[in-house]
């Protein structure tokens, strides 16, 4: 093989692994979105299951006080 031919070669095993780099970026850039999104929602799950206790105490005082 001739150098120009070497060099169309590598140049495009790099184009090669700059592909792959922005696909694995993607994929890194979705999962990161996707954990956010999972400890938005255990914060929402957390703050609603504390309410509930907090109401379930307020109805229990008030009907044992009545």
């Amino acid at each position: 093989m001739n150098e120009g031919m070497e060099n169309l070669k590598e140049i495009e095993d790099l184009e090669d692994k700059v592909k792959k780099t922005k696909e694995i970026t993607k994929a890194y850039d979705a999962a990161h979105q996707l954990n956010r999104i999972a400890s938005a929602l255990e914060e929402i799950l957390r703050l609603v299951k504390k309410d509930q206790e907090e109401s379930k105490k307020r109805w229990e005082k008030e009907t044992i006080g009545e």
